[in-house]
């Protein structure tokens, strides 16, 4: 279980001494009313246009999560989903969703200087800490339940480097210049050149890779469980084999002579060695250096931190004071990972007095270590948050008061030396009403946008602003696009009216708008996400017979959404009669998560016609294998009305930046009404008990690395 601390990552803390320092990150806040006072609508919740969908809930900018909103403008046809998620918000007191606005903004201020430490230097450099030290973890029962310290008792150091660094990720995005990528032979090439020998018994395969670190991974979680029963030997030997096959890597190799290079200030050599290792950690998928971290929101959303599955070590993002504040007058929102593991962003909202619009926005940026990396305020509060591929920039989308409907903007997060303040611009990228977004997938450092508002879906280039068509005929009934780049150039699913209007079809088409091809008709609203491979297409659209909607996987290959390609896909239905809210691929593409009702169709339509439903009607977690079309049902849960309200909705668009799956696809975490907990998937149809986080979460989702 995750203990609340007072600061940081406890380590070397006795027991007894974490007991005093305990922070009940977790305990109940006090509400953001006055008790004496009812919870009235803030006047932006009764008047501003929100994102809706046709579930009908969602975030508004301006609102809390937890306060109730007035009003229902809904721009599309709502569906039997949205019907039921609008009952369950109004069986709490909870509003409706409506319309976006927005406003384009000009350049942002700087943010305050916040200096590196060697540490964060030589992590930057190859090292986390999780590669640093072996943590044992001991128990103790004190105030507040069970207490886990974390003593070190091994240590296996990479060397790394706090010299010069180029900016985020190693590039800019202002006034880049569109590389072509390499090639796996010219990559590989390239970091021979680098490496003494030229990389002899190193792992030159990018495949080889990826295996080789999802081992390392499963050893590091058998290390984990065999410190905790306290069996040091096999720990130990896990430990050993753990370092055999890490000395087969050859990012460790490059790091380590990047911290040598940079130490010696020979910066050309160190150079090379940069863009050798930035090659390596892009092209194998994320880095060695696992994260496999989880962030935690905590109850009534006022507290932030991170923690590893096993909720044995804790790091904090604010201090106590900083949460009492938040507890008092606002709340956080919106906990999003870099893809790189690196860093955390979230926004932090401030109540106006007397129940007034919200007064102040702002959004933070921390590294996953606990430092601040950003804080600047925003004019108007953001209801979403997504990074850029490449981990250097923030796009969010947010309101305004006059016309346009709502706005992306981005925040390019700037950095020039190891000891130079992040430094942040914002700009407006695009307004629509309603919008919804995708980044594109083939060059992650130079990544667009593909964007989707009302009948259109536009290819938008970061760099020039330059809009390209992909269609000017995208039905209203689907949100969020799909992105991937089978066929080697970007693509992009998206749903379209036929020409004579007789019907409609999923669609699979270049976003520089040179070819198109119609996967599959589809009916009523539909939402839809391809697999992280992209070889299998999630489907899940309405049945107008009974107004439910049925979820279907399709199937074609390699090269099968390519908009040039004529293979065909198979769709399979997944034999379910549970009500579909939301789906999550894994990352290994080998399996579906599904957020289904525990009531059946039918048992559902008899309760919706009763208004029997509201926060009383109980979830299961479906897992589908792709591969085996196997099915298993979970246990029943009551999701928080925080998740319920905010995520819920519009899952298709807040999934491209958070997920519930572990890196390894072995296991995933939610949130229940009491607790948080870590479900690993179930083995030859046997479920292991899910593991706690904690009580009272709102909120967490899992590194993507």
């Amino acid at each position: 279980m995750v203990p609340g601390t007072s600061g940081g990552e406890q380590q070397g803390t006795e027991p007894e001494e974490a007991v005093d320092q305990q922070y009940h990150w977790y305990s109940g806040a006090p509400s953001l009313h006055a008790p004496s006072k009812p919870a009235a609508a803030p006047a932006a919740a009764r008047s501003c246009r929100v994102l809706s969908s046709r579930h009908g809930g969602g975030n508004g900018a301006g609102t809390f999560a937890s306060q109730p909103r007035v009003g229902r403008r809904l721009p599309y046809r709502t569906s039997s989903v949205g019907r039921l998620a609008m009952m369950m918000m109004a069986a709490a007191g909870e509003g409706g969703g409506c319309e976006m606005e927005g406003e384009v903004v000009g350049d942002g201020g700087e943010s305050a200087p916040v200096a590196r430490t060697e540490d964060e230097g030589a992590r930057d450099a190859g090292g986390t800490e999780a590669d640093q030290s072996a943590p044992v973890t001991a128990s103790s029962e004190g105030q507040g339940g069970g207490v886990r310290s974390s003593i070190n008792s091994a240590s296996s150091s990479v060397p790394g480097s706090g010299g010069p660094v180029g900016e985020v990720g190693g590039r800019g995005i202002v006034g880049r210049r569109r590389e072509a990528p390499l090639t796996e032979r010219e990559g590989f090439a390239m970091v021979k050149k680098v490496l003494p020998g030229g990389g002899e018994g190193l792992e030159m395969d990018l495949e080889g890779l990826r295996d080789m670190r999802s081992n390392v991974n499963k050893i590091k979680r058998s290390m984990r469980r065999a410190v905790e029963e306290e069996d040091y030997k096999t720990a130990g030997d896990l430990r050993n084999e753990m370092a055999a096959i890490r000395a087969k890597d050859p990012l460790y190799v490059v790091s380590d002579l990047l911290g040598v290079a940079v130490s010696k200030e020979k910066f050309k050599r160190a150079a090379r060695l940069r863009d050798a290792k930035d090659w390596i950690l892009r092209e194998s998928r994320g880095s060695v250096f696992e994260v496999d971290r989880l962030v935690c929101l905590g109850d009534k959303a006022s507290n932030i931190i991170t923690t590893d599955p096993e909720g044995a070590t804790v790091r904090r993002f604010l201090r106590n004071d900083q949460v009492a504040e938040i507890s008092r007058t606002g709340q956080i929102q919106l906990p999003v990972w870099s893809p790189d593991g690196k860093m955390v962003a979230f926004s932090v909202l401030k109540a106006g007095s007397g129940g007034a619009p919200i007064e102040s926005a702002k959004i933070l940026v921390y590294r996953e270590s606990g430092s601040l990396v950003l804080d600047v305020g925003v004019p108007r509060a953001p209801f979403l948050l997504m990074w850029s591929p490449s981990s250097q920039s923030l796009t969010y989308l947010s309101n305004s008061e006059g016309p346009g409907g709502a706005t992306i903007r981005l925040s390019e997060i700037l950095v020039a030396a190891a000891k130079t303040p992040y430094r942040t611009k914002t700009r407006g990228l695009a307004q629509g009403n309603p919008l919804f977004y995708a980044y594109t997938k083939k060059d992650s450092r130079n990544a667009d946008m593909v964007v989707h508002t009302a009948n259109r879906v536009y290819h938008l280039d970061m760099t020039t602003g330059d809009e390209v068509d992909i269609s000017t005929r995208a039905a209203q009934l689907f949100m969020a696009p799909s992105t991937h780049c089978e066929g080697g150039e970007d693509a992009v699913i998206l749903v379209e009216t036929d020409g004579d209007e007789s019907g409609q079809h999923l669609v699979s088409g270049r976003v520089d708008g040179s070819a198109k091809k119609r996967i599959c008709p589809t009916r009523g609203f539909s939402t839809f996400g391809v697999s992280p491979d992209g070889q299998r297409l999630c489907l899940m659209q309405q049945d107008m017979t009974t107004g439910f909607y049925t979820i279907s996987v399709l199937e074609g290959g390699e090269g099968a959404l390519d908009p040039l390609s004529t293979a065909t896909m198979e769709q399979v239905e997944i034999p379910l009669d549970r009500v579909i809210m939301a789906f999550f691929f894994s990352p290994d593409s080998t399996k579906l998560l599904c957020l289904a009702t525990k009531m059946s169709k039918s048992e559902l339509a008899v309760a919706r016609s009763s208004m029997r439903l509201g926060f009383q009607l109980k979830f299961q977690w479906v897992i589908y294998d792709c591969e085996t079309r196997d099915v298993q049902l979970l246990d029943e849960f009551s999701p928080r009305p925080f998740f319920l309200k905010m995520y819920l909705p519009y899952f298709d668009m807040f999934a491209q930046g958070f997920t519930p799956w572990a890196p390894d696809s072995k296991s995933f975490s939610y949130v229940s009404a009491e607790a948080s907990f870590v479900q690993e998937v179930p083995d030859d149809g046997l479920a292991p008990l899910p593991r706690e986080l904690g009580p009272n979460m709102e909120f967490v989702s899992w590194s993507f690395c």
